[in-house]
């Protein structure tokens, strides 16, 4: 199957876009000198510290005969739903940037975790891939979500974030993403969650990529049409995996950074990992996909 055809955009939407693309050029230390080396170490530190401190004590992770009743039995998923407490408090993370809309953990991640922030245009992706939580300078920067995903992250769902290139910063933001290309590094970390405030998802991997990743048509689709991606991404991968992509849901994760040999104007060497994401567990009130 061929590339996907993306729909025609506005002039400054393309140029949004070459921006988003350019600015997630691999960063190394040199040029920015040892002050910015160490503000980068410590603006994505400090994200971690920051949300570590919104983690509601009285969190208990679901057992998976628990998750089982809570997704599947709705009779019993709204009293679930009551006693389950999310394990992050989003009226506290809120307070620390009013973006925060979910927080993304995965061993892969060198801090374990990282809130992931809204954008609104691709120039607002611009921007914050260069700030911090406090909306002060960084280049670091925020994992950020899509602006034309959907507000519930149904569908597919594209998440943006820088990549290091250099070994002392190999964890930080997405740096480690680059690694799912192998084989090997997949089989020791096949898992990733995902907590908004109306849910907790597994994120299970089931495909590495390096195209442009807006060639990714995002957002609500057929189930034809995400069928016909997973397919095509899938015959593209550079990993082989046995995730289970039958859900009801159909709904996909898309993490997405560039390479170490990335170019402004090469996107088709950025990397996407893919993953389906499985709710652990859901508000109900909330998870119905609308257009």
């Amino acid at each position: 199957m061929g590339k996907y055809k993306l729909e025609r955009k506005s002039f400054k939407q393309i140029i949004g876009n070459i921006l988003v693309i350019a600015s997630l050029i691999p960063i190394g230390t040199s040029g920015f000198g040892i002050y910015k080396f160490f503000k980068r170490n410590n603006d994505a530190i400090s994200q971690t510290t920051a949300i570590e401190r919104t983690i509601n004590d009285e969190y208990e992770e679901l057992t998976p005969e628990q998750a089982e009743i809570v997704v599947n039995e709705e009779d019993i998923m709204p009293n679930e739903q009551e006693e389950h407490i999310n394990k992050y408090n989003f009226e506290e993370l809120r307070q620390i940037n009013p973006d925060i809309i979910g927080v993304i953990e995965g061993d892969c991640f060198a801090n374990g975790y990282y809130p992931i922030v809204s954008s609104t245009s691709y120039d607002d992706i611009n921007q914050k891939l260069y700030q911090n939580l406090e909306g002060e300078y960084s280049t670091a920067g925020l994992i950020i979500a899509d602006p034309e995903n959907d507000a519930n992250m149904h569908g597919i769902t594209r998440i943006w974030g820088h990549h290091f290139a250099s070994e002392e910063n190999a964890g930080l933001m997405f740096s480690s993403l680059v690694n799912y290309d192998s084989q090997e590094y997949y089989e020791s970390h096949k898992t990733l969650k995902l907590y908004t405030e109306n849910g907790e998802y597994l994120l299970e991997v089931f495909a590495c990529i390096k195209d442009n990743p807006l060639n990714q048509q995002i957002g609500l689709l057929s189930e034809e049409e995400i069928k016909e991606n997973i397919d095509d991404v899938k015959a593209r991968s550079y990993i082989q995996t046995d995730t289970n992509l039958s859900n009801d849901s159909n709904d996909i994760i898309v993490l997405s950074t560039c390479t170490k040999n990335g170019s402004a104007y090469d996107g088709d060497i950025r990397l996407s990992v893919y993953a389906v994401k499985t709710p652990i567990w859901e508000n109900v009130k909330t998870n119905n996909k609308t257009k």
